[in-house]
């Protein structure tokens, strides 16, 4: 995904009158002799007195979330931080007097952090309804409630370092490419009678994946049949909590022939039960996952996978439930299996992860594992499976 800035400068009226033209009488608007105010250009907007712009651009995607913002890293075109343009000296100064953030706009001291609807104005009531502080929106601003008209949201949370870092995503499954959504954040500082406002207006724009490989793959031109691929032999130190260590499983390609889009979207391409209720495939790829021979419900992300308790049993996430994972994954660029181990909690204060009894029982055991990869694009169409193995040697970290 690709993200911009634009930041620009807006004048402070939240009425419906036009704004004053420049003149050479009225100094406080920019002029042929006075293009610029040392405080920055100003366009004419009703809503803040100072307006930043974040421009998103992603493809259509099954994924909530499209990025991530440092507030505190924000500047406007007149070079000053989002704290400077509230008037406060630093950013712990502004953080401290938002006060604790919780629930609401209302939770913040002198400055408030809310939304702006274009149709009814500054929200400084309605509870937050994001995982942080934030809202979902119906595309062009409006605030409600995550459902069937959300379009785009944005969440921020406080870091263990003071800072506010900002999320913004898109509701799958209804955005449409080509369309542009938009969602309004407002920081207010009330300083006496004087009260300010910074602007935080986010735009992502949907567009069709575009990969100059895209016909690299045809799924005409897949492999039909029963095919065993050689078994994959992976070490993972004990030490190596969640990402794991990735063995690359892109021979798959040989055999489904399938875009790279297609390949990024091929986690959603399960069972489809609502026409006939046969649960058969259509145009799906279902990942079956084997212990012991026999076929387990897969309990962890992606394609397929499962955390284990120990080398054979399947069991949980959690520290006393899991202590390994195997997950099969795919993504724009390759397909790989992941094998990782579950962390502790840290014996003190910022020092690191722990491991846990059950992964130390791992030292020196060796976990044997299978998946069947099916693949059935249309109706009445061969499958194409695929029969994965995986060998997995667990050593003691040193």
């Amino acid at each position: 995904m690709l993200v911009s800035a634009l930041f620009i400068g807006c004048s402070k009226d939240n009425s419906d009158r036009q704004p004053e033209k420049p003149t050479p009488e009225n100094p406080e608007k920019p002029t042929p002799e006075n293009p610029e105010q040392p405080e920055g250009p100003k366009a004419e907007c009703d809503w803040a007195d100072y307006l930043i712009t974040l421009n998103f651009t992603t493809p259509s995607t099954t994924q909530y979330a499209v990025d991530e913002v440092d507030y505190t890293t924000l500047k406007h075109s007149n070079g000053k931080f989002l704290y400077e343009l509230l008037g406060y000296d630093d950013w712990a100064e502004m953080l401290e007097d938002m006060g604790e953030l919780g629930g609401s706009p209302e939770t913040g001291a002198n400055c408030l952090y809310m939304g702006n609807d274009p149709g009814t104005g500054y929200d400084v009531t309605s509870a937050f309804n994001t995982n942080g502080i934030g809202y979902w929106c119906n595309g062009v601003g409006g605030v409600q409630n995550w459902g069937d008209d959300a379009r785009i949201y944005t969440e921020a949370r406080v870091t263990e370092d003071a800072l506010l870092i900002a999320t913004v995503g898109v509701m799958p499954g209804v955005i449409k490419a080509g369309e542009t959504y938009v969602c309004r954040m407002v920081f207010q500082r009330t300083d006496g009678e004087e009260v300010s406002r910074v602007g935080i207006e986010f735009k992502v724009k949907i567009e069709e994946f575009k990969d100059p490989e895209a016909g690299q793959y045809n799924s005409a031109n897949r492999k039909a049949g029963e095919f065993t691929l050689p078994t994959v032999e992976i070490t993972v130190p004990i030490n190596v909590f969640y990402g794991g260590v990735q063995a690359d499983m892109s021979a798959i390609q040989d055999y489904l022939q399938l875009t790279k889009y297609e390949l990024f979207n091929m986690e959603d391409a399960l069972y489809d039960d609502e026409e006939g209720g046969t649960g058969e495939l259509l145009k799906g790829i279902d990942v079956t996952n084997y212990v012991n021979g026999e076929a387990v419900a897969s309990n962890a992300g992606g394609l397929g996978g499962n955390w284990m308790s120990d080398p054979t049993t399947v069991g949980a996430w959690g520290v006393e439930t899991g202590a390994w994972f195997i997950e099969l994954q795919a993504g724009l660029e390759s397909i790989v299996v992941s094998v990782g181990t579950m962390p502790g909690e840290p014996a003190e204060e910022g020092g690191p992860e722990t491991i846990t009894p059950l992964v130390s029982a791992l030292v020196g055991k060796t976990a044997e594992y299978k998946q069947v990869l099916t693949y059935i694009p249309d109706f009445n169409a061969d499958p194409t499976i695929i029969n994965m193995s995986y060998k997995i040697s667990f050593v003691d970290a040193q």
